[in-house]
């Protein structure tokens, strides 16, 4: 007869993972302004549900489209070579795992040429390590930046040119003139005859590169007037003493 059966047995485990990992564009900063942009960074993160165990980060892709500029970008898709209506996914590099667990990604080959007074739109895609991957959804809105590489212009009012005398100046002004806005004027403080800066404190001796925030900004284009006054006693203008602004 036949003895007992001996079966064999076999285990298997495998994670059940349907949450979708998500991302953020943190370079260029949403609503900014840049010249040019040579690298794209941010991070991504495979969330855990809440008693289980996240699959993890697998690869991070990024969309760049025109939403803002002529015509032959307007709404088309960066492909990594040229400007295409249908939507590409670039390939990015993790390159470092954070304190919190969430990946940091870079990308900075294949870029387009950027151009004066356009807008772009970038935005990350995560994919995790389940099978089939789960896949970030909805995006992100991203970041949307404008190229701007026009620099601003600036002039002095008061004291006027050409040069002449004044009893009193208390305070120094002009405009600025930027199509998207002036953050800050800067100006600089230097007594000639005296070979002497102002620090916004003291008159310190030298030509020195020392510059004083003036007040006025504006985060709409146009023309904006600035003021540079300060109330320290030390900043006084001296008798017969040419200065510069």
């Amino acid at each position: 007869s036949r003895g007992p059966l001996n079966p064999s047995v076999y285990d298997k485990t495998f994670t059940y993972d349907i949450t979708r990992p998500i991302s953020r564009v943190n370079y260029p900063v949403d609503g900014g302004y840049y010249p040019t942009i040579t690298q794209i960074t941010g991070t991504a993160r495979d969330p855990a549900p809440v008693g289980g165990v996240a699959s993890g980060v697998n690869n991070v892709v990024l969309i760049i489209k025109c939403v803002e500029g002529d015509p032959l970008r307007l709404n088309k898709y960066w492909n990594g070579i040229s400007w295409d209506i249908s939507i590409t996914e670039l390939p990015t590099t993790i390159v470092a795992t954070l304190p919190d667990g969430s990946k940091k990604y870079t990308h900075n080959f294949t870029l387009p040429t950027w151009y004066d007074n356009e807008r772009y739109l970038i935005q990350s895609k995560v994919y995790d390590n389940a099978s089939p991957p789960n896949a970030e959804d909805p995006l992100h809105p991203g970041s949307t930046w404008r190229c701007d590489y026009t620099p601003p212009t600036s002039g002095i009012t008061l004291p006027e040119t050409p040069e002449k005398a004044y009893r009193y100046i208390p305070t120094i002004s002009g405009t600025a003139n930027d199509a998207y806005g002036i953050n800050k004027v800067i100006i600089r403080v230097f007594d000639i005859t005296a070979v002497k800066t102002w620090d916004g404190d003291i008159w310190q001796t030298g030509d020195l590169n020392i510059w004083l925030t003036a007040v006025g900004s504006s985060v709409v284009g146009g023309e904006i007037v600035w003021t540079y006054s300060s109330p320290d006693p030390d900043y006084v203008f001296f008798n017969n003493r040419r200065y510069r602004i």
